[in-house]
């Protein structure tokens, strides 16, 4: 089973292909706190439909290139303007 991962939208410049800001938390150990870590993502969008802001969820796929290797899956929650 592959991880599904949930992202927003943060720039949409180039024809189906979107890059999305992904945040997890990470507990260290020693000073007994919460971190919170982001990281970006190009995504390929095969319909071209996600836009700036909307709440995505993604998952990992064979490498279409040296970066695009993740793909859309749904999106959760459109921005209601543009």
């Amino acid at each position: 089973m592959q991880k599904i991962y949930k992202g927003f939208v943060i720039k949409k410049k180039q024809f189906k292909l979107i890059i999305v800001l992904y945040s997890y938390l990470i507990f260290n150990k020693k000073y007994n706190i919460k971190i919170i870590k982001y990281k970006k993502y190009l995504i390929e969008d095969s319909k071209n439909e996600a836009f700036k802001g909307d709440l995505i969820l993604f998952k990992k796929i064979k490498s279409k290139s040296k970066l695009k290797i993740y793909k859309l899956i749904k999106i959760i929650k459109k921005k209601w303007y543009k």
